[in-house]
């Protein structure tokens, strides 16, 4: 035997269609789903009470919350406060920061310009200190440069005519030597490339003549023009030169040169010359 299956569906749609028309005929069946129904479900009485209750208790639920929510509400507010207190105190910090950062770079900057100007005061004074000094020393070495000057040239003339004195002496003393200074008006200019009078310096024994320069410095310049003497005094005098000397404590070297070349004797002093007419002046060392 096969037993038919209902399902939910079915079910339901009965009660929706039967259960409205089974209670409306049939009165057993109403009062018996009534009693069924009040043990099973609440009473409105009971449901309303129950209800109250809980909108009671909502009602004290809304009361606290609102109450901690004014609470805190309240707090907020006052953390609020704090924090806009805290950020003006933040402010009021940060711009007294950047006011005392101000006044440190203006001081800074001040003093840095301060410093500016008296080191380059400073640096003004020194160079006119020592713009004075190169002047003072400038000038100390032009006083300096002409009294050497002065005292070179006087020492040079003076030593010159100390060397002529000794050397006239010596060959006139001891050697019996004929010692003159001739004089010679040089109208052709053939010695200084202009006319003007020549000094020469002659020893004169036995009918051999030295010539001889007497100087503080001996140039090379001055070699050709002792040179040009001896052939001036050759030509106007018509006599050989047997012997050309110079005589100087400072020759130059391109002196010494133009001497080795052109037969001329040099000394650093009197004493060295020897009388004999060979010569064994430095133009053989």
């Amino acid at each position: 035997m096969t037993v038919a299956t209902i399902d939910r569906e079915t079910i339901r749609r009965i009660l929706v269609e039967e259960l409205p028309r089974a209670i409306e005929e049939d009165t057993d069946f109403r009062y018996w789903l009534t009693g069924w129904m009040a043990e099973t479900f609440p009473r409105r009485s009971e449901v309303e009470q129950s209800t109250a209750q809980i909108l009671e208790q909502l009602a004290a639920l809304r009361q606290d919350f609102n109450r901690q929510m004014a609470l805190q509400a309240q707090r907020i507010e006052a953390l609020e406060q704090r924090m806009d207190a805290f950020e003006q105190r933040m402010e009021d910090l940060r711009q007294d920061f950047n006011q005392r950062m101000e006044d440190l770079r203006r001081d800074f900057n001040q003093r840095m310009e301060d410093l500016r100007r008296d080191f380059n005061w400073q640096i003004l004074r020194l160079t006119e200190r020592h713009e004075s000094l190169e002047k003072r020393v400038d000038r100390g070495f032009a006083r300096l440069e002409a009294t050497l000057g002065a005292i070179g040239a006087r020492w040079g003339l003076m030593a010159e005519e100390s060397f002529r004195s000794g050397m006239a002496g010596i060959l006139r003393d001891e050697f019996g030597w004929q010692v003159e200074h001739v004089l010679i008006m040089d109208t052709e200019g053939y010695v200084f490339g202009r006319p003007d009078q020549v000094e020469i310096d002659i020893a004169i024994h036995d009918g051999a003549h030295w010539l001889v320069e007497i100087r503080s410095s001996m140039s090379k310049p001055d070699m050709y023009t002792f040179v040009r003497k001896a052939e001036l005094y050759e030509r106007l005098r018509e006599v050989q030169v047997a012997r050309r000397i110079v005589i100087s404590p400072m020759i130059h070297p391109q002196a010494k040169e133009v001497a080795g070349r052109l037969n001329i004797e040099l000394y650093t002093s009197v004493y060295d010359v020897s009388p004999d007419l060979s010569g064994d002046g430095e133009k053989n060392r």
